[in-house]
């Protein structure tokens, strides 16, 4: 069976259509097979909390 692999990729930009704006603020990259363990137990957890962390960014500069 081949590995599988995903990439979670964290973008900020200023609107939907305006890519001159953007800013990938992180890269998550998983191999199913090898950090399935990694990710069951909570590697989900940092790409939550840096969810939460630009959220909170943004309502603080836009009240």
């Amino acid at each position: 069976m081949s590995h599988r692999y995903v990439t979670v990729t964290v973008e900020t930009r200023a609107g939907e259509d305006d890519i001159a704006g953007e800013e990938i603020t992180a890269i998550y990259n998983f191999d199913l097979e090898e950090d399935g363990s990694q990710i069951e137990e909570g590697v989900h957890e940092d790409i939550h909390d840096h969810l939460l962390n630009l959220l909170e960014q943004y309502q603080e500069e836009h009240p």
